[in-house]
């Protein structure tokens, strides 16, 4: 299981700009990253949050994003195949 956590101003921390769009960004490469290592995972956003301050012990300027477990697909399982389309299925030339 990961836990992904967005910083927020803290006490001794600057203000961080696009907290949320760097967080998703992030987290879209490493969902991308297990999955091409051959691992099956989900995201879970559980309503509140706060609770995971209190279990992994993080500071209140550390908010819970979403949780990802991870693991191996049971055999039989059907995982899809992400490739990439080719370039003349994406690139318009006008």
């Amino acid at each position: 299981m990961i836990a992904v956590f967005e910083v927020h101003k803290g006490p001794d921390t600057p203000r961080p700009y696009y907290v949320k769009e760097s967080v998703g960004i992030a987290v879209g490469f490493l969902l991308a990253t297990l999955h091409l290592a051959g691992l099956s995972t989900l995201t879970h956003t559980p309503s509140p949050m706060r609770f995971l301050n209190a279990i992994l012990d993080r500071p209140p300027h550390e908010r819970g994003f979403l949780l990802i477990p991870v693991g191996y697909p049971q055999p039989g399982a059907t995982v899809p195949a992400i490739t990439r389309k080719p370039l003349d299925q994406v690139l318009v030339h006008r």
